[in-house]
């Protein structure tokens, strides 16, 4: 399977009919989820009890020169897809709705769970995808695209990686932020964000731009893998829908979306 699934009951050692499934699920399906009453400028407490999930499955099976995905929903959703390709190796990392700091989070307790149990974690690649949450944060709460504060938390985290690699002998891959249409909340979930599109497609190509110049930069050398184009139509100037889940959902990717961006991992991380 392409993702190991990490949610620990046994409802989650079925696949889902679909995504929306499989998202309602994580959002509202277990009465011990913290989300609902989460403030919507931190959904830390989600991400601790998720990540508190994953470790059971992740010692379980994993072998030093596997794959670790850290990210938001993006990389979260893709659990619900049977149809995608198999990426061996990989360990979904993936938490709905965490922002920056949180992967700084997630990688912080990767590191300190291995250490406690005495395990060699060594994964051959770290590939990260993070940031849209920010993006949108910003967009609607100060009008700024992509601010300091943004790129301060980028910074914090790629000196936290330089250690990493540095540990670990790791290659560290950073995926472009996707461009997307922010949707309406729906009555449940009233966190979530409603935003000009164009205005957060501008910050998207600003923090992919930043992103590029910094994983290039001669401090750090991480490798940046360009994903944008994938899902952005440049002749009509909009995203190209039919890779995207549809039904009001323009942020998060559809089958489709994900084989595109898997097979074109494939390239990169098994040479």
């Amino acid at each position: 399977m392409l993702y190991r699934r990490f949610l620990s009951s046994p409802a989650d050692t079925e696949s889902p009919s679909c995504c929306t499934e499989h998202l309602d699920r994580l959002l509202f399906g277990d009465p011990g989820n913290p989300l609902k009453n989460c403030d919507r400028s931190t959904l830390r407490p989600y991400v601790e009890w998720r990540y508190q999930h994953l470790e059971p499955a992740l010692f379980e099976t994993w072998q030093p020169g596997n794959i670790p995905f850290i990210g938001d929903s993006l990389s979260d959703i893709a659990r619900c897809y049977d149809c995608l390709p198999d990426l061996p190796g990989t360990f979904n990392c993936g938490i709905l709705g965490s922002r920056i700091c949180d992967a700084h989070f997630i990688i912080d307790q990767l590191e300190e769970s291995f250490r406690h149990r005495d395990r060699t974690f060594q994964p051959s690649h770290l590939v990260i995808l993070i940031g849209t949450n920010d993006l949108l944060r910003s967009v609607i709460d100060t009008f700024n695209s992509f601010p300091d504060a943004t790129r301060e938390q980028y910074y914090s985290l790629f000196n936290r990686l330089v250690k990493f690699r540095d540990i670990n002998q790791c290659e560290i891959i950073f995926r472009s932020i996707p461009p997307g249409e922010p949707m309406d909340p729906p009555p449940e979930c009233p966190w979530a964000y409603h935003k000009n599109v164009e205005e957060f497609n501008r910050a998207v190509r600003e923090a992919n731009a930043f992103l590029y110049e910094t994983c290039h930069d001669d401090r750090y050398g991480f490798k940046f893998i360009d994903e944008y184009d994938f899902f952005w139509d440049s002749e009509t100037g909009t995203i190209r829908y039919p890779l995207y889940r549809g039904n009001g959902d323009y942020l998060h990717f559809g089958c489709e979306g994900y084989r595109l961006v898997f097979d074109n991992l494939r390239r990169y991380l098994y040479k």
